[in-house]
């Protein structure tokens, strides 16, 4: 039997999958503490790192996403090409990739975008991962 589905409802799929997929209610965030070039320890406000359940240092908390914000990257010639692509949504939870992928292909990830958008409020230009895929 052949199905047709058409793009505008492929895409509500998508989109209400990743609702039910990722328990918004259980990830939370905070701008990351990084050292300036004098050893002092300060937020670093153009990026953002959401994780799931309580903060439990870097190492062991359990990561959803990072998000960088055009800013982040300095002004030497070697991030350019970041910036440009820039604001970037650094996927790290390497399940919840999959998950989608193995379900939609690589089509999720335009769905995604508006998803955290619409979500966070935050605008995506390019996602990428932070785990070999």
């Amino acid at each position: 039997m052949k199905i047709i589905i058409n793009e505008n409802k492929l895409e509500q799929l998508i989109y209400n999958n990743i609702n039910t997929i990722v328990d918004t209610d259980n990830i939370h965030w905070h701008h990351p503490y990084e050292y300036d070039e004098d050893g002092y320890e300060n937020e670093n406000p153009n990026m953002i790192e959401f994780y799931y359940d309580d903060w439990a240092g870097s190492e062991y908390t359990d990561f959803a996403f990072d998000y960088f914000m055009p800013e982040y990257y300095g002004d030497e010639p070697s991030s350019n090409h970041n910036k440009s692509i820039s604001p970037i949504l650094e996927i790290r939870d390497d399940n919840l990739a999959r998950k989608l992928t193995n379900m939609f292909g690589n089509i999720w990830q335009d769905v995604f975008k508006k998803w955290f958008e619409d979500t966070y409020g935050l605008p995506v230009k390019t996602i990428t991962y932070y785990f070999e895929k």
